[in-house]
């Protein structure tokens, strides 16, 4: 192995997310805590907020900062956007990466991947795929995203981008990029088995050389009520608080539960939490405002740092997870593991009530750490039925995400591959 002096690994995430993704920071972490050095390479495109707080003597954040371009240029012309997007990141990352020796390069969802391919071509420096959505044959030939993206809108311009881009040709050539990148990576990271089957049948890659991280916070659950969000925006701690954290979206159903929420009895608050910064005026949030009443449903529209992350969760007595599968196919249908807000609902013992499209629902149904519902009209009940056992229900959360969440002996056989079976 080289250097062994000093281990170092190179994340690469073309994108601005990383301090909405768990899994990617708990990975950081225990690096970090195995006495790799990490250095992260992300990009700040002004849509999500920087993870400020990740730099340490073992980690170092190289943000390359981006103008938003002119959103229907991007919408118009998104392939040649994205190539020059990513080419301009690569040569970003050589700027950096030749001055170091590295054991691996970690690239992070396709473009990371793609870069990682380009340097290991160049610098022989092997390199891992973290997946986090699946970007499946099927989606890239427009049989999903090209039929329903009509209709659909966002408070996320990024989303609007992310949906087209499974469109046309731009999504058939990362696609075929994808598939060669990854059998040439030396193992590939996914958050469960259900989504590792999928991906190997689609990339024709071995099975066994994926290896599962689920999309957690580290450590082990327990249940700790905190009262930040009713100190932040002045809630009374006698509302029953009903969080739905991520995406504003019609694919995350916020107009529906906004329009059932406005209607549950006074005792019920609804807090949206965006993961993306989103204006006062933008049009989709402006239209759903104005048909709710704003003493039973709150926005929050500017994400908050990582690290308020545990305590908005905290704050809640039951989380939500809506997923339109008719517009986010197979990648939503078989989520599992991937979703990062059920898994902070369970790691804070948060009962949490999902619709039954996707496989959310046989995990809530097995360990009863929440409702599955129908329809939206049963929101009312199933709140009722959860702070009725509120206890059992809550436990249960816990013990769901001990068994299945727990990130830490996942990565121990990751680890294992990396740096012990391969030193």
């Amino acid at each position: 192995m080289k250097n062994q002096q000093e281990k170092r690994v190179a994340i690469i995430f073309n994108d601005s997310l990383l301090d909405t993704v768990p899994c990617l920071l708990s990975f950081i972490k225990l690096l970090v805590e195995k006495s790799i050095n990490v250095d992260i390479f992300i990009v700040n495109n002004g849509l999500c907020r920087m993870p400020k707080d990740l730099a340490s003597s073992l980690i170092n954040v190289y943000i390359n900062n981006i103008k938003q371009a002119d959103n229907e240029k991007i919408l118009g012309s998104y392939t040649l956007y994205r190539i020059q997007k990513l080419w301009n990141f690569y040569q970003y990352i050589l700027s950096y990466i030749n001055h170091k020796e590295y054991l691996y390069t970690v690239g992070v969802e396709q473009d990371g991947l793609i870069i990682s391919w380009l340097i290991a071509i160049f610098k022989k420096i092997p390199f891992i795929y973290f997946s986090l959505e699946l970007y499946l044959s099927l989606v890239a030939n427009k049989t999903i995203h090209g039929r329903l993206l009509k209709g659909s809108q966002s408070s996320s311009l990024e989303h609007q981008k992310y949906q087209l881009a499974h469109k046309t040709i731009h999504g058939r050539l990362f696609k075929v990029l994808e598939k060669k990148a990854n059998n040439k990576a030396l193992l590939t990271i996914i958050q469960d088995p259900s989504r590792a089957k999928l991906l190997a049948e689609d990339n024709q890659i071995n099975l066994d050389n994926i290896y599962s991280l689920p999309n957690s916070p580290l450590g082990q659950a327990k249940y700790n009520k905190q009262y930040f969000l009713q100190e932040k925006f002045k809630i009374g701690k006698e509302k029953i608080i009903i969080l739905n954290a991520g995406t504003l979206a019609d694919w995350s159903y916020t107009k529906e539960i906004s329009t059932v929420a406005t209607q549950l009895p006074d005792k019920y608050l609804t807090f949206f939490q965006s993961r993306f910064f989103v204006k006062d005026n933008d049009n989709y949030i402006k239209g759903i405002r104005d048909m709710v009443n704003p003493e039973k449903v709150i926005f929050s529209l500017t994400p908050f740092p990582y690290k308020d992350i545990d305590n908005i969760y905290r704050s809640a007595d039951i989380g939500l997870a809506f997923y339109n599968t008719k517009l986010l196919g197979t990648n939503c249908q078989e989520i599992g593991l991937s979703s990062g807000k059920i898994a902070h609902y369970l790691f804070t013992g948060i009962p949490v009530i999902v619709n039954k499209e996707t496989s959310l629902a046989q995990l809530v149904n097995e360990y009863e750490c929440g409702i599955v519902i129908d329809e939206f009209k049963e929101l009312e009940c199933a709140c009722k039925k959860i702070m009725d056992k509120y206890q059992f229900y809550s436990d249960n959360a816990c013990n769901c995400f001990n068994k299945l969440l727990a990130v830490e002996p996942h990565f121990q056989k990751i680890y294992h591959k990396l740096f012990i079976t391969n030193s």
